[in-house]
């Protein structure tokens, strides 16, 4: 079986690593130019510095907007098709009629691949964290509040990639064609992209809040902002527009400009930021990748399970 697996796969397999290859020589060059790059400062020449580490990087950077998609890629080439192609060319009425039941079958398959995900997974997470550490103390390593940079560094992307692997995987089984579970796939890939980037990450523990008093430095570096919010007086918690309306009754004549804002705290009311510091980012990092762990095993179960039960 791992034989027919490597006869079979071998082709998106070569070509996801060869990229990889290409991808860390690459992200090698550029950080080996970082290495003698002195570190970010407040002002003057240490600004103009880091401004360099930052237009040296802005290449790459570039890139890795897109590469957060790369997942979505193993999904529509190594998971639709594990189950789609076979549906397609009517070949699983030999393959599933032999010594080798279809559920040892597809298990062996989802074993081999799914592992040779994660390890594809985890090299990219690794390359991109140590390109990142090249720039370590420059604004370039935002690894935490920023969006392509979290995704695709530490541990994050190996879940991302299983979990792709995973939806195609069980769109197949669903569908039992190739080019619909592949539309199927890119689908659910990005919804869940988008769920994730846009609410879900900001909230996997509870945000702290500082209102400005103390500590000047909460808010500086590779920090996640959540937002922002309004105390009342009384301990309310109010959103945007229910701080507009509140400023409306209690500073009549007054909007959103400065004196609206300042005739607001004169009477008592605060603004809050919200935000996760740097040091959770591997807290973070953790909990997306076991969450998209969890969906995929259960995505791969609901595969075996449909496939097993069904007729060939």
């Amino acid at each position: 079986m791992l034989w027919l697996t490597w006869r079979q796969h071998r082709v998106p397999v070569l070509v996801t690593f060869g990229f990889l290859a290409l991808l860390g020589l690459l992200m090698l060059i550029n950080g080996l130019g970082a290495a003698d790059l002195p570190r970010t400062g407040a002002s003057g020449p240490e600004m103009m510095l880091d401004m360099t580490a930052q237009r040296q990087a802005e290449p790459l950077r570039s890139v890795l907007e897109f590469l957060i998609l790369v997942p979505a890629l193993v999904g529509l080439f190594w998971g639709a098709p594990l189950l789609g192609r076979e549906f397609d060319r009517k070949t699983q009425l030999l393959a599933w009629t032999q010594s080798v039941s279809r559920g040892r079958w597809l298990a062996m398959k989802l074993a081999t691949l799914g592992t040779l995900v994660v390890v594809a997974g985890l090299i990219m997470g690794t390359m991109t964290s140590l390109w990142l550490d090249s720039y370590a103390g420059t604004q370039v390593d935002t690894r935490f509040s920023q969006v392509a940079p979290f995704t695709m560094s530490g541990i994050a992307p190996a879940g991302w990639w299983l979990f792709a692997f995973a939806v195609g995987v069980a769109s197949g089984a669903l569908l039992r064609r190739t080019m619909p579970a592949i539309a199927l796939t890119l689908a659910v890939f990005v919804i869940a992209l988008i769920g994730v980037v846009g609410f879900a990450r900001d909230y996997y523990a509870p945000p702290l809040q500082d209102d400005g008093q103390g500590n000047a430095d909460t808010l500086s570096g590779d920090v996640r902002s959540v937002g922002r919010t309004t105390i009342a007086p009384d301990g309310r918690e109010l959103d945007a527009a229910d701080a507009r309306y509140e400023q409306a009754s209690v500073c009549p004549g007054k909007d959103q400009s400065l004196a609206g804002l300042e005739c607001m705290k004169a009477l008592g009311y605060r603004e809050i930021a919200l935000y996760h510091p740097a040091d959770r980012y591997w807290r973070f990092q953790w909990t997306e990748a076991g969450a998209l762990s969890v969906l995929a095993v259960g995505l791969g179960g609901f595969a075996v399970r449909r496939t097993v039960r069904q007729r060939p």
